[in-house]
């Protein structure tokens, strides 16, 4: 029988930043209790102080050259090699250490039944409808060129949730398209931007939720504090630069 979900935690460096004992503290507090993994490159292995916060975490190691950039760490989660290693699991709750938890919904998300679920970009939240967002979205050359935007994506997107077998499926299926993506593009921060793009145009073999539902499962730290607390905070926090011992710290 297989885990309903695994976190997945990726590391690049240590020792570990004020920021991301914040992250680690959050995520150990509140979901605890389901299996945590950090993923590293085989020449970490000094990792007595990620035990510290994650006691029973597994680690998993990859090639050094996922973890010594950015664009390393986009072909990572773009290839098959993630999700094999991971097919044990249903889910893969992909959540950097510029993440803050904010409560334990994990379970909820999972069962709603989304192929993937990241964060809104920066941008969209100036967006006046769904629709302005999806047009924005359906322009790939508008990310590639425009560092702004590609910025905003990377002050977003540093968590996200995976259906396993769909993500083995699509990187695929894919291959020839993220290979061409990955040809074309500079200064990724992850994989975000290309998911934006393509999942629209994929589905339904890739089931994702409405814009609402997204920024309830998490936002950017920026899109958080512009709310001002007016509004339920999302499940997760993401792009912090400073720790956050509260949410109204924002």
């Amino acid at each position: 029988m297989k885990e309903p979900v695994t976190i997945l935690i990726p590391v690049f460096s240590l020792p570990l930043t004020a920021v991301a004992m914040n992250s680690l503290a959050t995520i150990q507090e509140h979901l605890g209790d389901f299996p945590i993994t950090f993923i590293k490159g085989e020449s970490l292995t000094q990792v007595e102080e990620l035990t510290e916060f994650c006691p029973t975490a597994d680690y998993v190691s990859f090639d050094d050259r996922y973890f010594s950039s950015r664009t390393g760490y986009a072909k990572l989660l773009l290839g098959t090699d993630l999700y094999s290693n991971f097919g044990w699991s249903r889910y893969l709750l992909i959540c950097e250490m510029n993440t803050v938890v904010t409560r334990n919904e994990l379970a909820y998300w999972c069962r709603q039944g989304y192929d993937f679920i990241q964060p809104l970009p920066d941008f969209a939240g100036q967006s006046p409808s769904a629709i302005n967002i999806q047009a924005r979205l359906n322009r790939r050359e508008f990310f590639i060129k425009n560092k702004i935007e590609l910025a905003a994506f990377g002050n977003s997107s540093g968590i996200s949730l995976r259906n396993i077998e769909a993500f083995q499926k699509l990187t695929k299926r894919k291959r020839r398209v993220i290979h061409q993506y990955l040809d074309s593009a500079t200064n990724l921060e992850n994989d975000a931007v290309f998911w934006e793009f393509y999942t629209n145009r994929w589905w339904p073999e890739m089931n994702t939720p409405t814009a609402l539902s997204r920024k309830r499962f998490a936002q950017s730290a920026n899109l958080a504090a512009a709310s001002g607390g007016s509004a339920e905070s999302p499940f997760a926090i993401s792009g912090l630069t400073k720790p956050v011992p509260a949410l109204k710290d924002l």
